[in-house]
């Protein structure tokens, strides 16, 4: 390796890597961008939006195509709006706090959280508002009922939440989906070509010419398993990788590298979002190879007891892996015995 091998950058554009990147063109959304387009509609005539429940899996284009439906409104018209994850903020009084600060609404000296609705409901007033609640999912179920309920009714007020599924709308109190009445849009994962397009338009905006094979972007593709989020971020890791090596080229050996590091990186931030239980099943299933499902519940029991933890109910436990194999952690399929027993692993 030469000296000047650490200097090497095939990378020319960092930000159009980012998470918080929004394309000028977004692919295989048209849909998707035309039912939001049609919410948010009204709030061009000064009147209420309508409400939208995007769903659909991590890495479907749901963040970015209602960053970019706003930033296209934005860009003929002055629609106010925010932006919260509520991974960060998962109560009213927190949301109400961040959208305050970032409207310059209240100072930190008021602390009720009926004072702060009442402030921003005013300030929100009869001129169209539109609010961004990524990772609604997130958010305990209680606590998500007052969020909506609460903030649905404001007049002039579009809400625009952002979920993984389209259960965690469904299991919403009646009266709160009665007031709240979003229109639903599903966000299917991308296809293994698509991805590979995604990545080399990305590619094109961000690298060196001819740093990226069209045959390594497709491995990248098929490895992502439709999560265009997990691609790009492969990608931009296998280009650090490859840029400590003072490579000009990325290779096979740079993308296993890269994709091996995305997935601890997306396994921390979800484990961040769920409970101390989920990550000790997450820990003990980590530590096998295969786990049959009544075995993970001994070994749960026995850290639980050496840990001084209170260990769920078993019924609760099935609920948890559930949410772990939803969340793309961990697999669990059904075992080649007799009864209900399923294997669990690790998903790579």
């Amino acid at each position: 390796m030469s000296p000047n091998s650490y200097h090497r950058r095939i990378v020319t554009d960092r930000e159009a890597l980012s998470e918080s990147y929004v394309p000028t063109i977004i692919l295989a959304r048209d849909s998707q961008i035309r039912e939001l387009t049609t919410c948010l509609s009204p709030a061009l005539e000064h009147k209420k939006p309508i409400h939208a429940w995007l769903y659909g899996p991590p890495g479907s284009g749901k963040t970015c195509v209602a960053r970019y439906v706003l930033s296209q409104i934005n860009q003929h018209h002055t629609l106010r709006h925010a932006y919260i994850n509520c991974w960060n903020y998962p109560t009213l009084y927190s949301i109400l706090d961040k959208v305050a600060q970032e409207i310059r609404l209240l100072g930190p000296e008021i602390q009720s959280t009926a004072v702060k609705l009442d402030k921003f409901r005013k300030a929100v007033g009869a001129k169209p508002f539109i609010l961004v609640l990524d990772e609604i999912d997130k958010v305990l179920p209680k606590e998500r009922n007052a969020i909506l309920y609460s903030l649905s009714g404001i007049p002039g007020l579009g809400l625009i939440c952002i979920a993984g599924n389209r259960q965690s709308f469904c299991i919403l109190e009646d009266r709160v989906k009665s007031r709240f009445n979003p229109k639903l849009i599903e966000f299917k994962p991308y296809s293994d070509k698509e991805l590979t397009v995604i990545c080399s338009l990305r590619g094109e905006l961000a690298l060196e010419a001819e740093a990226c094979s069209q045959g390594t972007l497709k491995e990248i593709s098929r490895l992502a398993e439709g999560d265009a989020r997990c691609a790009i971020q492969t990608l931009n890791i296998a280009c650090q990788y490859a840029e400590r090596e003072g490579s000009r080229l990325l290779v096979h050996t740079h993308v296993k590298q890269g994709w091996s590091r995305a997935c601890e990186l997306k396994a921390v931030y979800t484990l961040g979002a769920l409970s101390d239980h989920h990550k000790l099943l997450y820990e003990l299933v980590k530590g096998k190879t295969d786990l049959l499902s009544g075995d993970l519940w001994r070994l749960y029991l026995e850290t639980c007891r050496a840990r001084g933890m209170k260990p769920i109910a078993m019924r609760t436990f099935s609920v948890y892996m559930n949410r772990l194999i939803r969340e793309g952690l961990v697999t669990g399929k059904r075992a080649p015995i007799r009864g209900k027993v399923r294997i669990f692993k690790i998903r790579k």
